[in-house]
């Protein structure tokens, strides 16, 4: 989940969590899943979801890679101008 605006807690544990900020679900199980969200101030958030694929995640900026050097060549390829070539 990721949070466009506002603030919230989120979850049976009330993580807290603002603008900018990233929420990783946990596996729902069944095929059905339910998240407990309370607003504390005008709360707008996305939402987006997928098979697991069961690979390690590296997130650093824009980038979401593998590994730490796949982030650090995006990064290199994007100051150079050709990552999307």
């Amino acid at each position: 989940m990721y949070v466009l605006e506002g603030k919230g807690t989120f979850g049976h544990n009330n993580i807290n969590a603002s603008k900018g900020q990233v929420l990783w679900l946990s596996e729902g199980g069944s095929g059905e899943s339910e998240i407990d969200i309370t607003a504390t101030e005008e709360l707008r958030i996305l939402l987006y979801a997928g098979e697991p694929i069961h690979e390690p995640v590296v997130a650093r900026g824009p980038f979401v890679m593998n590994t730490e050097r796949e982030i650090t060549e995006a990064f290199s390829e994007y100051r150079q101008g050709t990552f999307l070539k």
